[in-house]
């Protein structure tokens, strides 16, 4: 009880809880409902549970650094780790990050993701379309300080997004 109050109020306590504690299913979901970066003093049985991880990545898209192996190659849960922050890419899966629609949907969250694209896939990503150059490469290069950016449907550009999507 006296636990399950201070998780409520701080979600790290769990840090200090016992390894029966961490291995409570109904604990640790607790404290990943506040905050998804708990699971990583999650039981590691609970982070190979789909459904913990799915509720932390929920909360906290960077929480899927702590979820077993299998999960980082699980399709679903990066997925909706990615739409809660797009660097958690960096923790999907080898195979995933070489998958053009996960790496896509990372990039819709956060350009800076690419980074962490398969360095075959960063390259088509970055290379025009057709081996054209890209039309507007002197304008995008002025306009590199934008804070976010999309993919290019016509030429393959990475370019400003636009303020009205």
């Amino acid at each position: 009880e006296i636990l399950i109050s201070a998780i409520k109020q701080h979600s790290n306590i769990l840090a200090w809880a016992s390894d029966g504690m961490k291995a409570n299913r109904d604990v640790v979901a607790l404290a990943t409902q506040s905050n998804g970066l708990a699971l990583q003093f999650a039981d590691s049985s609970l982070r190979a549970d789909r459904e913990v991880v799915l509720g932390a990545v929920d909360q906290n898209g960077l929480a899927l650094e702590f979820a077993s192996a299998e999960l980082q190659a699980d399709r679903e849960v990066v997925l909706a780790a990615l739409k809660r922050d797009g660097q958690a890419l960096q923790h999907a899966s080898a195979l995933l990050r070489d998958d053009r629609e996960v790496v896509l949907a990372a990039l819709d969250e956060d350009v800076l993701a690419l980074q962490f694209a398969s360095p075959e896939l960063r390259l088509e990503l970055l290379a025009p379309a057709g081996g054209r150059q890209c039309r507007q490469s002197k304008q995008h290069s002025r306009k590199r300080s934008r804070k976010r950016t999309r993919l290019g449907e016509d030429d393959g550009c990475l370019r400003p997004r636009s303020r009205n999507l």
